[in-house]
């Protein structure tokens, strides 16, 4: 039999009619009585509770659970929430041959004002170099197509203040993964288990790496 949350009013009611079998043999007690009052007041409680196990029963239910239920209901399984990843990706500078680049330089994205930090020294030859970038922040808001235009965020003798993404971009940055992606990951694998090595099998296994390509 299906459990269905009664309303304020169900509630309420109910209460009113328990005080009016008990107390007054069964007449309607006035709008304005204690009593009335008394339902309103006990109603709203009660609602409230009922409201907190319509949540508590959502939360039994790998299906329907929510974040750090789900979580749970995951990690049973060894499957954990994908977290929040930074962006790398190579960045071109150019200059006089011999100018250093020096391991911590910052770079910026003008138009988002997210900045990227050099992770090794650098040395300009034939009026440019390579130098690869990491994010300082996390997320999927710092990936960055080829071509996006950064600059210095300090000149740097010698060293155009200019410096564009490479052709391949700056990716792999990714928001923490939502209920939904973790939700579906755990519904695969509590509907298809594993069998030694099937399609399925090197999906799962692939699935819960932070994905570093392309985005």
């Amino acid at each position: 039999m299906p459990w269905n949350r009664p309303t304020l009013q169900e509630l309420t009611e109910r209460i009113r009619q328990d005080f009016s079998g008990r107390l007054l043999d069964g007449s309607r007690p006035p709008d304005r009585s204690v009593i009335a009052v008394l339902s309103k007041v006990w109603g709203g409680a009660a609602h409230e509770m009922h409201g907190f196990l319509a949540w508590v029963f959502r939360q039994v239910f790998a299906d329907t659970a929510e974040a750090v239920y789900l979580e749970r209901w995951a990690a049973i399984w060894g499957m954990f929430r994908k977290p929040v990843a930074p962006a790398a990706g190579d960045v071109i500078f150019s200059g006089t041959d011999g100018a250093i680049i020096p391991a911590g330089t910052l770079v910026q994205n003008q138009a988002t004002q997210i900045r990227y930090a050099t992770q090794a020294d650098c040395v300009i030859e034939g009026g440019e170099t390579t130098a690869r970038v990491v994010s300082e922040t996390p997320g999927k808001i710092t990936n960055a197509a080829g071509g996006t235009a950064l600059s210095l965020l300090a000149p740097i003798g010698g060293v155009r203040s200019s410096c564009p993404v490479s052709a391949a971009g700056i990716t792999g940055g990714a928001d923490e993964e939502s209920d939904a992606s973790l939700r579906a990951r755990l519904l695969d694998r509590l509907r298809l288990p594993p069998r030694g090595g099937s399609k399925h099998d090197w999906e799962v296994w692939a699935l819960p790496v932070p994905w570093s390509g392309p985005q």
